[in-house]
């Protein structure tokens, strides 16, 4: 297996795990842009998924993919749940520094 894919793949397992996500779930697609005048990453909320790079070097691609990878899981859905579970945190706490 060549470097990218195997990095690709691993990102794609290392998100899961951390996410809690059922395996095999996330497969982000993008395109990688080397030779380009900066190191960047764009998404579909900006433009289209594209990991730009000025050479190739393997941690930049990883970090590309975690955030691409990231996005893909942030759907509308999940952005108003974790909104409203933030929301209904703040509401929730009792400042306890007065109670005896």
């Amino acid at each position: 297996m060549r470097e990218e894919e195997n990095i690709y793949r691993n990102v794609c397992a290392t998100v899961e795990l951390d996410s809690h996500r059922a395996r095999s779930e996330l497969h982000p697609r993008f395109t990688v842009v080397i030779g380009a005048e900066a190191n960047e990453v764009h998404s579909r909320r900006t433009q289209a998924d594209e990991i730009w790079m000025k050479k190739w070097h393997p941690i930049m691609f990883a970090q590309g993919v975690v955030v691409l990878a990231f996005d893909q899981m942030l759907t509308r859905d999940v952005i108003v749940q974790l909104a409203n579970r933030a929301i209904r945190q703040n509401n929730a706490k009792v400042n306890v520094a007065g109670i005896e």
